[in-house]
């Protein structure tokens, strides 16, 4: 079926792949950027470590709303890249873009390790293109480094694994930096690395000395590249240690008294998520799967519920082949390096279940980012036995799936590119760098001969826009100041108001103020508004 082809042609055909993969993730990077309130709170940090303003940061972010920050490691790949680059929005964001694209062909050796060099190029190619990566892999965000140190985990532990004591050093060092860097990007790897390593280490190695050598080699490399939160714990007794049991503490609760729902959720969202990576059909925001379930009344027509259930039952029952065909292969593949490393993958899998468990409950579908290869897999896996009953046509129904997969990535794709090119992708949760720099301009124009500006706006845009836009603005030479609206500035200082342009139709935001002017940016709208007092007064 997957004829065997020349080295040569394989390294053309992937350095083919590459290049798509690298004009996907780059086209219009800057305009089409995601700038939010966390983006704009990184790039104030970055500025002031590299203008000597504030030292080297020994924390990183905060792990969701628990007060624990991760590790700083994120924050250096910035610095180093706003060092070299300059400190801008889109600079900040090309260590996640750097790391996007070498996942591409990282992507190609860890499928090589179960298949044939085609299927291995084709899931690739898929790979390369699939919505969800790419929507990761286009602006500055901890965990969207995480595809490529995953890659480089299960790669260096699979290696580690099959050679146990005689493992070549650039494995060991290989898994010591993926470790030392994954566990500093999200509290999922903080859990599931250290969890692996031990477990695999404890199935497969031998207890001599040459091992546990390369074993403690791993977990120092790991450590040494985490020096700078030893450094703070020990400034800070021990601080942020206390706030990651606290928190774990109060996860742990939270997830026990609801088991039923966290297991038919983990299991959906798991479904989901597969689903999504690979043909970008679903929400791509939460994992709503249970929520269309149980409320069936929120579709209009028959149709409706009933694509919205066909899509649920494909992806579970894809799942469920997927992951019962891993299990089978597992007791009953013949290679034992295949054997080890579908022993990896089966391990990994169980464990990001596990983790993901207590956290589950209304969990954003970009948790399943460390999990961007599974479901990769488990469609060549399923592929692979389709062509190995042989059945008529089995050629073609294995290509037709690749190619139904790709093309409704690339639609996705397209419909995302079409409302960045028409300025209308901005909402109240995301917002992009060139539409905030439009509104800034506007807002620049309004004022003046003025250097500062009021601003406010609805709950649900303005905390969603007030940094990005302030940062945008002190870059411009207007200095926005927060502006309550339960007491009108009644001052000639420019005031401004972000709101959705369909409300302009009940401008009840508007009471007490004149409308001076305004302007539409696709579903953001900027009002430049005046204190009816203010007019009094004149």
């Amino acid at each position: 079926m997957f004829r065997k082809p020349s080295a040569f042609r394989t390294a053309w055909i992937l350095c083919g792949i590459v290049v798509v993969g690298i004009f996907i993730r780059t086209y219009h990077f800057r305009e089409w950027l995601h700038f939010g309130s966390d983006q704009a709170r990184d790039v104030m940090l970055v500025g002031d470590v590299v203008h000597g303003v504030e030292p080297w940061p020994l924390l990183g972010m905060e792990a969701g709303n628990t007060r624990f920050d991760l590790g700083p490691v994120y924050y250096y790949f910035q610095i180093a890249s706003a060092h070299i680059f300059g400190v801008r929005p889109d600079t900040l964001a090309y260590p996640d873009l750097l790391f996007s694209i070498l996942t591409i062909p990282l992507a190609f050796f860890l499928f090589r390790k179960l298949f044939e060099t085609n299927l291995s190029l084709a899931l690739t190619g898929l790979y390369s293109i699939s919505f969800y990566i790419v929507e990761y892999s286009r602006f500055a965000w901890n965990p969207n480094m995480i595809p490529f140190f995953v890659g480089l985990f299960l790669l260096s532990l699979t290696e580690f694994m099959e050679a146990d004591e005689k493992t070549k050093w650039r494995w060991i060092f290989a898994l010591g930096i993926a470790i030392g860097i994954g566990v500093q990007l999200h509290t999922i790897l903080l859990f599931l690395f250290p969890a692996m390593l031990l477990g695999m280490f404890l199935i497969f190695s031998k207890k001599n000395i040459g091992a546990i050598v390369r074993l403690v080699s791993i977990v120092a490399i790991a450590f040494a590249l985490n020096i700078p939160q030893a450094i703070s714990e020990v400034q800070t007794h021990g601080k942020n240690t206390k706030l990651f049991f606290k928190a774990l503490t109060d996860r742990s609760g939270s997830g026990s008294s609801q088991f039923a729902e966290s297991l038919k959720t983990d299991i959906l969202c798991h479904a989901q998520a597969n689903s999504h990576m690979l043909s970008a059909l679903g929400h791509h925001g939460n994992c709503n799967f249970l929520s269309l379930i149980d409320h069936p009344e929120r579709f209009s027509g028959g149709f409706s519920l009933l694509l919205a259930y066909g899509s649920i039952m494909l992806s579970v029952i894809f799942s469920a082949i997927g992951y019962g065909l891993l299990a089978f292969l597992v007791f009953t593949e013949a290679d034992p390096k295949r054997r080890k490393f579908l022993l990896v993958i089966f391990i990994y899998t169980g464990l990001s279940f596990l983790i993901l468990f207590s956290v589950i409950i209304g969990a954003p579908l970009r948790y399943f980012i460390h999990a961007t290869f599974i479901p990769f897999i488990l469609l060549g896996l399923i592929l692979v036995r389709i062509r190995k009953y042989s059945f008529p046509f089995a050629r073609t129904v294995v290509w037709a799936v690749i190619a139904t997969s790709a093309l409704l990535n690339v639609r996705a794709i397209g419909i995302e590119a079409s409302q960045l090119a028409s300025g209308t992708r901005g909402n109240p949760g995301f917002v992009v760098l060139g539409e905030a720099e439009r509104m800034v301009d506007y807002m620049r124009e309004r004022s003046g001969s003025w250097t500062e500006a009021n601003l406010a706006g609805g709950t649900a845009y303005f905390s969603t826009y007030y940094k990005p836009l302030k940062y945008i603005a002190a870059q411009k030479g207007l200095d926005i100041h927060l502006a309550k609206r339960k007491r009108p500035p009644v001052s000639e200082i420019p005031y401004f108001f972000v709101y959705r342009p369909s409300d302009r139709r009940d401008p009840s935001f508007a009471k007490g103020y004149d409308v001076l002017d305004y302007r539409d940016f696709g579903q953001i709208g900027i009002y430049h508004l005046q204190s009816v007092k203010y007019r009094v007064q004149e």
